[in-house]
């Protein structure tokens, strides 16, 4: 499965299942009318964390998901990495981010996901985030 793929599908159950948790993806919430890149910036603003989807080896290296994730931790925002693969791994400068492996089973890995990004949103989750970037 692809990134895009996969992506799509992990929005569809967040939005489904968490009831709360909004998703923006570029493909799905950007407007032609504006430029994609001022888009992407102002959604990471005003996210409140990024989730990093890796479904290939060369995830790890794409030099767009790579701008993206960097202008989220400028801006402080909580970053959770998921792998979707058995054998992919995380870029190097989100190792200390947290990690959910799709790869041994996908309700499990969602039921983490889904409690991590609504834990974040709690001041307690907060304090943990911070000192994931370290």
């Amino acid at each position: 499965m692809s990134a895009e793929q996969f992506a799509n599908w992990l929005v569809s159950e967040l939005e489904h299942e968490s009831k709360g948790l909004c998703c923006w993806l570029t493909e799905r919430d950007s407007s032609e009318q504006t430029d994609p890149l001022e888009q992407v910036d102002e959604a990471l603003r005003r996210c409140s964390s990024l989730v990093v989807i890796i479904a290939d080896p060369a995830d790890s290296d794409d030099e767009r998901s790579a701008a993206e994730w960097r202008r989220a931790i400028s801006y402080n925002k909580p970053v959770t990495v998921v792998l979707t693969s058995p054998g992919l791994t995380c870029p190097f400068l989100l190792d200390t981010r947290k990690l959910i492996d799709f790869s041994t089973g996908r309700e499990e890995a969602l039921g983490a996901l889904v409690d991590r990004l609504l834990g974040l949103s709690t001041p307690l989750g907060q304090f943990w985030a911070v000192g994931e970037s370290a």
